[in-house]
This record gives C-alpha cells, structure tokens and sequence, in this order.
C-alpha cells in the first residue's frame, strides 16, 4: 500500500487504484493516525485532531467507528499495515516506506549523507525527494488540536531541504545555475535568512557584488518595517564580507581544509571546524550563515535548526477564541519561516493544574516555551524548576514577581508608550474641540499591571500635550459588564470630557458605545480594531504577532536574557497606536509622529506608574 500526505491525502491499494476513504472527518481521523504513524496516540488527542475543542458528546464513540470502517476501506491484511486499539488510544503500523513523508525523511537523510563523497548523487537524491510533493501537505483535510502544526512543519521541512539542495547545487552546478529559483524562493519567503544569504553568495560569486548587497538591503528594510528587527549577526557578517570582497567567499572548501564559514568572518580569523560541521565543507557558504546540512544537529553557531518552540495558551471554544492567539499564531508561523524553528501550540485547561500540566507537556518538547498570557505565570513559577534546560517567556509579567528566575523571561509589554500616545491624541483633539477647558477620561477594568502602566502613560501623555487638562479616570471593577462601564463614561461626559479611553476588556465596549451615542470621541485597547467607527480616534494595541516573532529571534540568537525583562515597546515595535481617524488634522498627526519618535529613540520617557491622584 501508498499512503501519501504530499498533497491531497490518497492512499494507493496493492494493485495501484486509489482506494476511498469515507467523508471529511473519517479522512482526518486517518490524517491524525498518519502523522503520528507507529506510535500510540490517545484516542482524546485524535478526538482534538478531528473535532477540535468543542468534541460532541459522542466523539469517543464515533471515533471507533470511523476507525472500523478505516480498517475495512484499507483492505488491512499482511502487507504489514495495521491499525490497534492499544489500551486508551490506537496505534497505526506501516513501514516508513509505505508513507511518502516518511520517504522523504529516508531520501534527504540519505542525500546528506551523500553530500560528503557524492555531491552530484546527493543533488539527485535531493531532487528525488521534493519529487513526491505533489501540492500542500494534507492539502484537503483540515487537523485541528496538536495536528493543526503538521501541515506547517512539513512545509518548512520541504522549504529547508530546498535551501540545502540548492546550496549544494551552487558548488555542483555554479552559481549563475541556482540565482533565478533562489530569487524565488526569497521573494515568497523574505524573512527566511539562510535562503537569503545563499542567493547573496550567489549573486556575488555570479560576479554581482552589489546585486548581492541589494538583496541584503531588501530583507533589512523588510526585517524593520515589518518586526522592527535587524538581520542575524551571520548575515551582517556574510554582507560585510561581501562588501570587502573577502577572498574566503570565493573559495570551496575541501575536506582537507574544512572550516567554519562563521570563523572566517569573525574577529579572530580562520578557526578549524568541528566534527559536527564537516558536511558543511562542501559550501563554503552554508556556514556563514549558521545552518548545517548534516545531521540534523545545530551548527555551533546558531541553535535554530533543532530548536522547537511552544506557545501556551488558555484553552478557549474555537468560536470564543479572541484575535490575540491569531496574532501570536501568526507571529510564530513567521518565526518558523524565517529561522527554521519547528513550533507547537498547546491549550491549558482553565485551572491551576490544568495550566501545570499544559506547561509541562511543552517543556518535555521544546527548547523556548512561551507563556502567552500573565495569569499563567503562576503555573510558569511551579513548572520552571522541574525543566531547568528548558527556557520559559511569560508575556506581560515581570520576572521579578516570579520566585523562578534562572531560565525565565518576562516579556513585558511598553504599555504605558501606547497610553502615553493616545493620551497626547485625546488632549489635542479636545483642546481642539474646547481650548477653554480640556478635559479628558479613562474608564479602567481592575488595577492590574498592564491597565496602571496604559493608564500612566494616558495621563503623562494629556499633561504633555496640554498641561492644563483634567484627566478622569474610574474603574468599573469587572471587564464584562458594559453596562457599568456605560454608566461611569456617560458620567465622565456629564462632568465636561471629550475623550473616553476604554481600557477594561469587554466591559470597554459600553464605554465605547457611550462615547459615540453622546458625540464623544473614544479610544479603545483592542487587537482587531473590529469595533473602530466615525467616533473612535485611534486604538491602542499590542502586537502579538511581532512579540512572538521578537521573543524566538532573541533566543535563536541567544539575546534572551534569563533572569530578566525583555520591553516590547515601540523601539521593538510591540505596541503602537493604529487605525487612526481620517478626521485627526495633519497637524496633530506630525506632533503625534514626533512624540512617538522621541519615545522610540528614548529621548522622551512615560512613567511605568501612576502617580496618586
């Protein structure tokens, strides 16, 4: 039998017919067999799979159903193809080979290995492998639960064994053989560094030195306006060893003079290379940049190869899901793209112990665990000692309020930048609307840190703006009931304020609302903007996506400081103010674009606490 994933799921009997495999979700029961193949798999992590985190009540038994009716579709007899039930999940048999994804693993491991004798016959066996994808991995079935990162790790998979194949055929075929996929490749995936540098050694041993710097500059500029982050070391390298037209750029290593592309460009000059690197010797370029086309092991250079990185997150319905997890989802497929990592995304269960346990299933697989929210710190404090080579991130918690240090990080957002901003906008836009007495107001869900520090900057940001405003601010006490934080913004507004700042969650949307029924104006906190109108200024907001992708960069290249505090502030671009409103004067847009330069570059501080009032 052929069971091949590389594309549309299809699976080919012993006489060569494609056999039928039942409806969609029979189809992603054997998808979520298939890509845990001849390993056991609880029957509740198929259930995830298949139905995602609102099962039916039935899926258990609908679920042996499905694999009854798999066993007979597929015809299972000697041909060394089973599926078991094995105490509380099932076990699917086959040989690697019976499996395209596993036969792929075989040819690229096999091609590597050919790399160091055959360079020729490992290109061929490299082209052999990537001919079995047929389209998108699992193109037809959609896996939820812990396959949803399938599809996406074969994908970067099949994208690094492109780069290895083509770094290979740069020293195989010559350079000017490879620039054309390579510009490709780069333009579809431009935050992917390795690909990169291998079409700026290209270009440059093609005899287009500044083609080659060019195409750096493009994926600085990218790197900046994207993430707001600069290019790895190795690649600043690479460019200025380019730059400087380096003699080792020329030369193809041997194995008789095999050495580390990254020690040539170093301060310290040519270092002989490990033993773990020795594959590398037959690009001289693939080094530089900090990738091995080996064993699969991690140059020394940089870890990104074998790293994994798990992003944690609150188990929540698939409808109720709030945009920040898309963002933070998107942050870490761009982490993927551009450094190699393999990622999962694992769901706690709303409670102490489930949020432990959570936890600890990422650790046990990952390098980098990423706690997306605060109130998992807790869990972070009991979890971290029990892992100590593992690295924990806890988004918008300081480490210093946590009792494990030695390998976490807090990740806290520059919230009080964000405030400042929006509270610079709102004075303007009332002293605009009545210079006489500008008034401006806040309404607050509960005083936690992430609300003090908006609030803080929203009050220094007014005074900045005009010193002789009144800031007002209540809280509601909850971030669900909009009915209270109606009542306390049309409050504000009976007492003169032009500007209601909602930062209480849910409960903001009635301050919102308020706001626009009385001609105010309102600014929310809010990471979709779904909710902007004619009356809301602007929206102030985290960006998850450029956190998540901030975090992994740092720690691929060991930038992540154990035991301290990473600020994502404007510098780093984790916070903003965005969508603002097309009625915002131009003059108050460059004062705005001023304000946020000077925070940016440090020249202009906002408090991190409010100051009694």
């Amino acid at each position: 039998m052929d069971f091949k994933v590389l594309g549309r799921l299809e699976v080919l009997g012993a006489d060569g017919r494609v056999l039928s495999l039942g409806g969609t979700k029979q189809r992603r029961v054997l998808a979520a067999l298939l890509v845990r193949a001849n390993q056991t798999v609880s029957a509740g992590k198929i259930v995830d799979d298949v139905w995602g985190e609102v099962p039916p009540a039935t899926a258990l038994q609908t679920l042996e159903v499905y694999v009854s009716r798999l066993r007979s579709a597929l015809d299972l007899g000697d041909n060394g193809v089973a599926i078991e039930k094995r105490g509380g999940g099932y076990l699917f048999q086959a040989p690697a080979s019976a499996i395209d994804m596993y036969r792929f693993d075989q040819l690229t491991e096999a091609a590597r290995k050919a790399a160091l004798h055959d360079p020729a016959g490992a290109v061929e066996l490299f082209h052999e492998a990537l001919g079995l994808w047929r389209g998108a991995p699992f193109e037809d079935v959609v896996l939820l639960g812990e396959g949803a990162s399938e599809r996406g790790r074969l994908e970067e998979l099949q994208l690094r064994v492109k780069g290895d194949l083509l770094e290979l055929r740069l020293e195989v075929d010559g350079s000017a053989a490879v620039v054309d996929e390579l510009r490709s490749l780069v333009r579809h995936h431009p935050f992917h560094e390795r690909l990169r540098g291998t079409l700026m050694l290209s270009l440059y041993r093609s005899g287009r030195q500044a083609d080659a710097i060019t195409v750096y500059e493009e994926g600085r500029c990218a790197l900046r306006d994207e993430f707001g982050l600069s290019p790895s070391r190795d690649l600043q390298r690479l460019a200025t060893a380019i730059a400087r037209q380096a003699a080792e750029l020329d030369a193809v290593a041997r194995p008789s003079d095999a050495r580390s592309f990254r020690g040539l460009l170093s301060d310290s000059g040519l270092r002989q290379a490990s033993a773990v690197a020795a594959l590398a010797v037959v690009t001289a370029g693939i080094a530089t940049l900090g990738w091995s086309i080996g064993t699969g092991e991690p140059s020394r250079s940089s870890p990104s190869s074998a790293t994994t990185v798990a992003l944690v997150r609150w188990q929540a319905p698939q409808a109720a899901r709030a945009p920040l997890d898309d963002l933070q989802r998107e942050g870490l497929r761009r982490a993927t793209l551009a450094y190699g990592v393999q990622t999962r995304v694992v769901a706690a269960k709303a409670s102490p112990l489930g949020a432990q346990q959570a936890l600890a299933e990422a650790a046990r697989h990952a390098n980098l665990v990423i706690a997306a929210v605060s109130s998992l710190s807790t869990a972070v404090d009991a979890v971290a000692p029990r892992f100590p080579r593992t690295h924990f991130a806890v988004f918008d918690m300081p480490v210093g309020e946590l009792d494990q240090r030695k390998n976490v990080t807090g990740l806290v957002f520059g919230d009080e930048q964000a405030g400042f901003l929006a509270g610079y906008l709102a004075a303007l836009m009332e002293q605009r609307q009545s210079p006489a007495r500008v008034v401006v107001s806040a309404v607050a869900g509960l005083p936690v840190p992430g609300v003090e520090r908006l609030l803080a900057g929203y009050e220094a940001g007014a005074f900045a703006a005009v010193p002789s405003v009144h800031v007002l601010v209540d809280y509601s006490a909850s971030w669900v009931d909009q009915a209270r934080c109606e009542q306390l913004a049309n409050g504000q507004i009976d007492r003169g304020a032009g500007v209601v700042f909602a930062v209480a969650g849910g409960c903001g949307f009635g301050a919102l609302q308020a706001a626009e029924v009385r001609g105010a104006w309102g600014i929310g906190v809010d990471e979709d903007q779904s909710y902007l109108g004619p009356r809301i200024l602007a929206s102030a907001v985290k960006r998850f996506d450029r956190a998540v992708f901030s975090a992994v960069k740092s720690y691929v290249d060991r930038e992540l400081p154990a035991g301290h505090d990473v600020r994502l502030d404007l510098r780093r671009n984790g916070v903003g103010l965005v969508g603002i409103n097309s009625e915002v004067p131009p003059n108050i847009r460059t004062r705005l674009a001023q304000i946020a330069s000077q925070l940016r570059s440090g020249t202009l501080l906002a408090p991190t606490v409010r100051e009694p009032r």
